[in-house]
């Protein structure tokens, strides 16, 4: 499973830097993985649709890139 999430990629840096990402989880939905996310499609609707995906992310917690990723994605 994957979905959109605002990552705290800050890591240690005094002022807070946040993206948006895609997020892959395991099999307990704990958070194993993130990449960088684009706006991309096969066409303007498909890029539409990832740009909705990705404003939902603003209605879940945000993670932190050192903090609340696991290392076993099949945990």
């Amino acid at each position: 499973m994957w979905n959109h999430r605002i990552v705290d990629v800050s890591d240690g840096v005094e002022d807070p830097i946040y993206e948006i990402r895609e997020v892959i989880y395991n099999s307990k939905h704990e958070p194993v993985f993130h990449g960088d996310a684009a706006i991309v499609g096969e066409d303007i609707e498909e890029m539409k649709e990832v740009l909705y995906q990705m404003a939902e992310a603003f209605n879940k917690p945000v993670l932190n890139s050192t903090t609340d990723f696991h290392n076993d994605i099949d945990d």
